[in-house]
């Protein structure tokens, strides 16, 4: 009798008549332990005390007229989801790559606008709304810049940089379109290898 699973490969045991590992119905050399054996593949797996895998979760596959990629399905988000998302973002640990700083900067131009323009409305109470947007918007710039210096291997006083003439133009230019550092660094995981954040 063989010593391996010719489907997986697996060590086998001399009187085995399945494999362990992925069950398949190993060939004997008499015909009647062939015909005999009509034993159930649970059966056998309870028998041998051999613990299942685990179910892989389902997986979508994305075509293309090239190859075809397995990627783990989508769950749909929630708004605890969002929530988790939001607090995340409203901090100066970790990183955040190119594509992500850029997603906020064009929020944070676009809440400018909007401050803009409640300030040119001749009341109080709008410029007092467009003054506090101003500075909320401000703060939550500063944090995600902070994260986006860590994405490149610096601490956020790097951005203090910026306040010296010629070298923030350096800055801006650095912080805007290099890409960060491969893999963990000290500041946190690779944010390219951390889904689900927007």
């Amino acid at each position: 009798m063989a010593n391996f699973c010719p489907q997986c490969g697996a060590r086998l045991a001399p009187t085995s008549k399945f494999c362990p590992q992925c069950g398949v119905r190993i060939a004997s050399d008499s015909p009647q332990e062939e015909t005999s054996a009509q034993i159930d593949v649970s059966t056998i797996q309870a028998e041998e005390k051999v613990p299942t895998a685990p179910a892989d979760p389902p997986k979508e596959e994305t075509t293309s007229p090239h190859f075809t990629i397995s990627q783990p399905a989508q769950t749909p988000k929630t708004a605890e989801n969002y929530l988790t998302m939001l607090k995340n973002d409203l901090t100066i640990e970790g990183r955040l790559n190119r594509k992500r700083y850029w997603v906020r900067t064009g929020l944070c131009i676009v809440l400018n606008i909007i401050a803009a323009i409640f300030m040119e409305i001749p009341a109080e109470l709008p410029i007092f709304f467009g003054a506090i947007l101003t500075i909320a918007v401000s703060i939550y710039q500063i944090m995600f810049t902070v994260r986006r210096a860590h994405d490149l291997g610096r601490s956020g006083w790097y951005l203090l940089w910026g306040i010296v003439p010629l070298v923030n133009i350096y800055i801006a230019i650095r912080i805007s379109f290099i890409e960060g550092e491969k893999g963990p660094n000290r500041f946190g995981p690779d944010p390219l290898e951390t889904p689900g954040t927007w």
